[in-house]
Protein backbone atom coordinates (compact mmCIF):
# COMPACT_ATOMS: atom_id res chain seq x y z
CA UNK A 1 0.00 0.00 0.00
CA UNK A 2 2.39 2.53 0.42
CA UNK A 3 4.85 1.27 -2.04
CA UNK A 4 1.78 2.21 -4.32
CA UNK A 5 1.52 5.55 -2.78
CA UNK A 6 5.56 5.86 -3.07
CA UNK A 7 5.14 5.32 -7.02
CA UNK A 8 2.58 7.35 -7.25
CA UNK A 9 4.05 10.08 -5.54
CA UNK A 10 7.51 9.49 -7.83
CA UNK A 11 5.19 10.17 -11.01
CA UNK A 12 3.10 13.10 -9.83
CA UNK A 13 7.03 14.85 -9.14
CA UNK A 14 8.03 13.78 -12.87
CA UNK A 15 4.76 14.99 -14.34
CA UNK A 16 5.57 18.42 -12.11
CA UNK A 17 9.10 18.69 -13.63
CA UNK A 18 7.65 18.04 -17.26
CA UNK A 19 5.32 21.21 -16.28
CA UNK A 20 8.01 23.15 -15.39
CA UNK A 21 9.55 21.94 -18.52
CA UNK A 22 6.87 22.77 -20.62
CA UNK A 23 5.85 26.18 -18.94
CA UNK A 24 9.88 27.20 -19.34
CA UNK A 25 9.92 26.38 -22.92
CA UNK A 26 6.48 28.30 -23.22
CA UNK A 27 8.24 31.42 -22.00
CA UNK A 28 11.03 31.34 -24.66
CA UNK A 29 8.98 30.30 -27.50
CA UNK A 30 5.53 32.45 -27.03
CA UNK A 31 6.75 35.95 -26.64
CA UNK A 32 2.85 36.79 -25.23
CA UNK A 33 3.67 34.78 -22.13
CA UNK A 34 5.66 37.48 -19.90
CA UNK A 35 8.15 37.14 -17.57
CA UNK A 36 5.91 37.54 -14.61
CA UNK A 37 3.67 35.02 -15.55
CA UNK A 38 5.95 32.27 -16.39
CA UNK A 39 7.95 33.38 -12.63
CA UNK A 40 4.42 32.77 -10.69
CA UNK A 41 3.41 29.92 -12.80
CA UNK A 42 6.94 28.48 -11.92
CA UNK A 43 7.17 29.51 -7.97
CA UNK A 44 3.57 27.48 -7.88
CA UNK A 45 4.70 24.52 -9.26
CA UNK A 46 8.37 24.65 -7.60
CA UNK A 47 5.87 24.76 -4.06
CA UNK A 48 3.74 21.96 -5.38
CA UNK A 49 6.87 20.09 -6.06
CA UNK A 50 8.20 20.71 -2.62
CA UNK A 51 5.04 19.69 -1.24
CA UNK A 52 5.30 16.51 -3.28
CA UNK A 53 8.90 15.85 -2.33
CA UNK A 54 8.18 16.24 1.60
CA UNK A 55 5.42 13.89 0.83
CA UNK A 56 7.45 11.59 -0.62
CA UNK A 57 9.93 11.31 2.23
CA UNK A 58 7.63 11.12 4.69
CA UNK A 59 5.74 7.76 3.05
CA UNK A 60 9.38 6.64 2.45
CA UNK A 61 10.40 7.31 5.80
CA UNK A 62 7.44 5.40 7.05
CA UNK A 63 7.72 2.19 4.61
CA UNK A 64 11.99 1.72 5.89
CA UNK A 65 10.29 1.90 9.55
CA UNK A 66 7.92 -0.99 8.88
CA UNK A 67 10.47 -2.94 7.10
CA UNK A 68 12.92 -2.38 10.56
CA UNK A 69 9.92 -3.66 12.21
CA UNK A 70 9.34 -6.73 10.56
CA UNK A 71 12.91 -7.10 10.36
CA UNK A 72 12.86 -6.68 14.35
CA UNK A 73 10.13 -9.29 14.13
CA UNK A 74 12.36 -11.79 12.40
CA UNK A 75 15.65 -11.36 14.88
CA UNK A 76 13.26 -11.74 17.79
CA UNK A 77 11.68 -14.87 16.25
CA UNK A 78 15.09 -16.38 15.10
CA UNK A 79 16.44 -15.37 18.61
CA UNK A 80 13.66 -17.48 20.42
CA UNK A 81 13.74 -20.48 17.85
CA UNK A 82 18.09 -20.46 18.57
CA UNK A 83 17.86 -19.99 22.20
CA UNK A 84 14.50 -22.75 22.70
CA UNK A 85 16.86 -24.96 20.35
CA UNK A 86 19.72 -24.87 23.21
CA UNK A 87 18.05 -24.35 26.50
CA UNK A 88 18.58 -27.63 27.76
CA UNK A 89 22.46 -27.65 27.41
CA UNK A 90 23.57 -24.04 28.96
CA UNK A 91 25.67 -24.29 31.52
CA UNK A 92 25.54 -21.09 34.28
CA UNK A 93 27.38 -18.91 32.26
CA UNK A 94 25.55 -19.42 29.67
CA UNK A 95 22.28 -18.90 31.03
CA UNK A 96 23.77 -15.56 32.63
CA UNK A 97 24.72 -14.32 29.18
CA UNK A 98 20.99 -15.67 27.79
CA UNK A 99 19.37 -13.32 30.81
CA UNK A 100 21.49 -10.37 30.26
CA UNK A 101 21.01 -11.14 26.39
CA UNK A 102 17.60 -10.58 27.23
CA UNK A 103 17.60 -8.46 30.02
CA UNK A 104 15.74 -10.18 32.52
CA UNK A 105 14.96 -8.45 35.55
CA UNK A 106 12.92 -9.99 38.50
CA UNK A 107 11.88 -8.21 41.17
CA UNK A 108 10.10 -9.49 44.68
CA UNK A 109 8.91 -7.14 47.14
CA UNK A 110 7.07 -8.05 50.55
CA UNK A 111 3.47 -10.09 50.57
CA UNK A 112 4.98 -12.50 47.24
CA UNK A 113 4.70 -10.27 44.60
CA UNK A 114 6.76 -11.28 42.17
CA UNK A 115 7.22 -8.98 39.17
CA UNK A 116 9.51 -10.34 35.78
CA UNK A 117 10.27 -7.59 33.02
CA UNK A 118 12.38 -8.95 29.92
CA UNK A 119 13.04 -7.57 26.50
CA UNK A 120 13.25 -9.83 23.71
CA UNK A 121 16.63 -9.06 21.55
CA UNK A 122 16.45 -9.40 18.04
CA UNK A 123 18.96 -11.28 16.09
CA UNK A 124 20.50 -12.41 12.69
CA UNK A 125 21.61 -15.07 12.10
CA UNK A 126 25.03 -14.18 12.03
CA UNK A 127 24.95 -12.53 15.48
CA UNK A 128 24.11 -16.25 16.84
CA UNK A 129 27.05 -16.28 19.26
CA UNK A 130 25.22 -16.80 22.80
CA UNK A 131 22.68 -19.35 22.00
CA UNK A 132 25.11 -21.01 19.66
CA UNK A 133 27.57 -21.30 22.31
CA UNK A 134 26.07 -23.84 23.96
CA UNK A 135 25.73 -26.57 21.05
CA UNK A 136 29.82 -25.42 19.79
CA UNK A 137 28.88 -23.35 17.24
CA UNK A 138 29.98 -19.56 16.64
Amino acid sequence: MLEAEEKQLVEKLKSWEQARDRARRLYFLNPNYSEEKFLVDDRNMAEQQQKMAQELEQIRGRIAELKQKAMDEAGIRYFCERAAHNLNDLDEVQWRLLLERMKVRIEVTPGESIKANLALPSLTQKDGAIVYQSSGQS
